[in-house]
């Protein structure tokens, strides 16, 4: 998603909302309709997924139309790199193709997190020291907390469908 290309999200995002909408009418045109309270019980833990996911979209949107610029310095560049390699291994801890390991996503999530404090902190200190502008340094945390916020709510749907997949 760090290195996510713009228009291509955007065009994603827009598929999404209109999924959205159609997924919006549907659950109106249940509404009217007699529903059990297993069936209503499932369609809230449904419209929750369904829910984390459209956050997720919005936020990627938002991470990537900031630039990232003025991470040219080195510290910054590691810490900025290392935090996207780890929100990457998070969506990827999802794949049920490569991960077979339940406890995989709450590590990856874990490594995310310390991932993102330590970019956090490089930022602050890059803008303290003037190694970034304060714009800049306001812009690029703007970008990663959007980016983490992003992967948390994947992270956060992908926990409950896996719930919903158990036995």
């Amino acid at each position: 998603m760090a290195g996510a290309d713009a228009a291509r999200l955007k065009t994603d995002h827009a598929i999404l909302s209109s999924l959205d909408t159609a997924i919006e009418r549907f659950v109106e045109r249940l509404r009217s309709a007699a529903l059990s309270q297993a069936v209503s019980a499932r369609l809230a833990e449904l419209l929750r997924i369904q829910r984390y996911n459209e956050s997720g979209a919005e936020q990627a949107v938002a991470a990537v139309a900031l630039s990232a610029t003025g991470l040219e310095d080195a510290r910054l560049a590691s810490a900025a790199s290392a935090f996207a390699g780890a929100a990457g291994a998070l969506l990827s801890a999802w794949d049920p193709d490569t991960s077979a390991d339940a406890a995989r996503p709450d590590a990856a999530l874990h490594a995310m997190e310390a991932g993102y404090e330590d970019l956090k902190a490089a930022l602050l200190s890059a803008g303290a020291d003037s190694r970034l502008s304060l714009t800049e340094m306001e812009q690029a945390l703007r970008r990663s907390s959007a980016l983490r916020r992003a992967v948390q709510q994947v992270h956060k749907a992908q926990r409950r469908l896996s719930r919903e997949r158990e036995p």
